[in-house]
């Protein structure tokens, strides 16, 4: 009897044991939350941070040309832009994407800077409400025009922007196009009243068509856009951090752990660029690699047609070598003289693999 009485007294009540199981679950998915390497995120139960609707593909499951050039990316510019992780669903599509997005923002031809072709993003993408384009390449302009509050004008309303004759002329053209209007030479001769030409109307007109595509593709898979984008090209660099990519990465064997916006530009031009050079390159490769068979296969035929000429030639001189031989010698008996000096042997080029080859008669 009392040890049911002292029993009943250091019972723990029930709300307690409840609170006790519910944080005990709780630190279990916090443990099993911790990162898990090559996974597409923490754990099952925990997802990250979303930033698309469609599922991210797991890194292993990837393309090894995909692979090569997003890793190439996150080492020089510190962090992965999303574009990448949300196109790589589609690895044909995402080859295909960034190969026109390298031939229209970093060709080096025309009167267009590459401040200009991300103003002409900043702003058509702005009418476009594309929350991912405006924010990223806000960034990249105020990188490549050392500019830290143009674009957040234009994104407001270009036309109050402080902009100059051409770039407003050239953004007047931009949102044309952007908007459907119907394209007149009046649109032409703004151009060329401020140094444009009919080609730059096209770059201008291409951009702002590439990237309406590309608004729509962040909308309805609702992408959104990294965190570092925020601050680049606002908050000046520590210049007692600026290393370059070569003493940093080369001499002391690792990667950049700080956020470098020219080392991201950088990355991001040279991936671009690198994927469609490595497009040009498979070509090239496969076109190779058929001529050098091709040219193996004929030099094989013709080695083995010319050894073979030898062979039967060889053994043919030497049959009517000996037969005349054979001829003089019974001659020779018949008048009575002597027997003429022997005639030496003539030896037969070895068979080649697979070949073969008549040998001549004794004498």
């Amino acid at each position: 009897m009392a040890r049911n009485i002292f029993s009943k007294l250091l019972r723990v009540p029930t709300s307690m044991q409840l609170a006790c199981l519910r944080t005990g679950s709780l630190l279990q998915e916090k443990a099993a939350a911790v990162k898990v390497p090559g996974s597409r995120w923490s754990s099952s139960n925990s997802p990250p941070e979303k930033i698309s609707r469609y599922p991210i593909p797991y890194k292993k499951d990837l393309p090894y040309d995909i692979v090569e050039l997003m890793e190439e990316v996150e080492s020089k510019g510190g962090f992965l832009p999303n574009i990448f992780r949300v196109l790589s669903h589609r690895p044909a599509e995402f080859r295909a994407f960034f190969a026109y997005y390298n031939e229209l923002m970093n060709k080096e031809t025309g009167r267009l800077t590459k401040a200009d072709r991300e103003l002409i993003v900043v702003a058509t993408s702005s009418h476009n409400k594309c929350l991912y384009c405006v924010v990223s390449h806000s960034a990249l302009h105020r990188i490549y025009s050392k500019n830290p509050t143009l674009s957040d004008q234009v994104v407001a309303n270009y036309k109050v922007a402080e902009l100059t004759p051409r770039e407003h002329a050239m953004l007047e053209f931009a949102m044309a196009v952007c908007r459907c209007d119907t394209i007149t030479d009046k649109h032409f001769q703004s151009l060329e009243e401020v140094g444009f030409d009919r080609e730059d109307a096209w770059d201008i007109a291409a951009i702002a068509g590439f990237f309406a595509m590309s608004n729509r593709l962040a909308h309805f898979t609702d992408m959104r856009p990294n965190q570092e984008f925020f601050n680049l090209g606002r908050v000046p660099r520590d210049k007692s951090k600026d290393k370059t990519e070569d003493n940093y990465v080369v001499k002391e064997g690792k990667l950049p752990k700080y956020l470098s916006p020219a080392g991201y530009v950088k990355s991001l031009e040279t991936a671009s660029m690198k994927l469609g050079a490595d497009m040009r390159m498979v070509k090239v490769q496969m076109m190779e690699k058929r001529e050098k068979a091709t040219k193996h296969s004929r030099s094989t035929t013709a080695a083995a047609n010319f050894h073979s000429l030898q062979i039967a030639s060889a053994s043919s001189w030497s049959r009517n070598l000996c037969a005349m031989y054979d001829t003089s010698s019974k001659m020779r008996k018949i008048s009575g003289g002597g027997m003429p000096t022997p005639i030496p042997r003539v030896p037969t080029p070895q068979t080649p693999p697979g070949g073969s080859a008549s040998s001549p008669r004794d004498p």
